[in-house]
């Protein structure tokens, strides 16, 4: 939002104070004008140009700033040698539009508009007659006082705005049950990954499945079964931010991770830290041989540096999963041309 309102502040003020020093050759009342809007001109010109270098990264907020105190700067040198005789309205459109259009710290904002206020009556003052000054004083006092209180009103609005926003996507996108990202996100992920030219393609997917879940449920009830699942979810949601994997809840009782990053080895190694890891959680299951609940995971690599469409390697994964399942549960196992035998797993 800093970011759009920077880009508009700039063009604005460009097409603003660009049309009125034109108009210093036309009329000849806007003439005493022709330097300061020059220099507003060049000024906000070098404030995006310097945004826009690639050494000179920083917050949107910092060049909306920076946009605002240019604006501030040029008007104190038009109140010192153009404006002597009269009020300079620029000024107070500058401090009404600083705490309104910004979105930051109130108290970082606040504090800016006091400094740059002050700034223009200390620079100013000195050179407006009796009169003036006092209205001067009494105009940017009053400007500045109701832009902090509107600014304050109107910024937590739009933040309860975005949050509003935000929670909306959210619910859209993540399984209310385990946290992690739903099938939808998935697939608009994996859309991304797949197009051409993409940073990072998709290297690796692997599929988990929980073993023997519908007997779990049925034995444990089905609230049982959704704290298994929140309980797996919180794992893999935890796991995903500590290692380049990304993890969605793919459908009932099945997950899916996928990976940039690792290759063959080290998502075969992935897979086997998830199964004996999960099977640590010690949720138990005692109507099962092993006493606890435990994982399959099945995992599919790509070789091609460009990766493989994500359709293929999820239905490898499948087959990789299927093949733990038919093997013993408790595994992972990595696809690979013509699997049928258990010497084929991770193990």
């Amino acid at each position: 939002a800093n970011l759009h309102m920077f880009r508009l502040v700039v063009l604005i003020g460009l097409l603003t104070f660009g049309s009125l020093w034109v108009l210093t050759y036309l009329v000849d009342q806007f003439r005493a004008f022709r330097f300061t809007d020059i220099v507003l001109v060049l000024c906000f010109l070098a404030v995006y140009g310097f945004s826009r270098l690639p050494s000179m990264k920083a917050p949107s907020v910092l060049w909306l700033y920076c946009a605002f105190s240019v604006y501030a700067a040029v008007t104190i040198l038009s109140g010192i040698f153009v404006t002597q005789n009269y009020v300079d309205v620029m000024i107070f459109v500058c401090l009404f539009q600083l705490p309104v259009l910004t979105l930051d710290r109130s108290l970082r904002v606040d504090l800016i508009e006091v400094i740059l206020a002050a700034a223009y009556l200390l620079f100013v003052l000195p050179h407006k007659s009796p009169g003036l000054a006092s209205t001067e004083v009494v105009n940017v006092g009053f400007f500045t006082a109701s832009a902090l209180a509107a600014g304050g009103f109107l910024r937590r609005t739009r933040i309860a705005n975005f949050e509003l926003e935000r929670q909306s996507v959210q619910r859209e996108t993540t399984d209310y049950l385990t946290g992690l990202y739903n099938r939808r996100k998935l697939f608009e992920y994996l859309g991304e990954k797949e197009k051409k030219g993409s940073a990072e393609p998709l290297a690796g997917i692997l599929m988990l499945d929980i073993d023997f879940f519908k007997l779990y449920n049925d034995s444990y009830g089905h609230i049982a079964g959704d704290e298994c699942l929140r309980r797996i979810g919180a794992y893999l949601l935890s796991l995903g931010q500590s290692y380049p994997v990304s993890f969605f809840r793919y459908g009932g009782e099945e997950f899916l991770g996928t990976s940039s990053n690792f290759n063959r080895e080290e998502l075969c190694c992935f897979g086997e830290k998830i199964v004996d890891e999960l099977r640590g959680l010690n949720i138990q299951n005692e109507f099962v041989e092993r006493g606890r609940v435990t994982v399959s995971v099945g995992l599919a690599f790509s070789d091609s540096p460009d990766g493989r469409s994500y359709e293929q390697l999820i239905s490898q994964a499948d087959s990789a999963l299927y093949e733990a399942k038919r093997t013993g549960r408790n595994r992972a196992v990595v696809w690979h041309p013509g699997m049928s035998t258990i010497e084929q797993s991770c193990r």
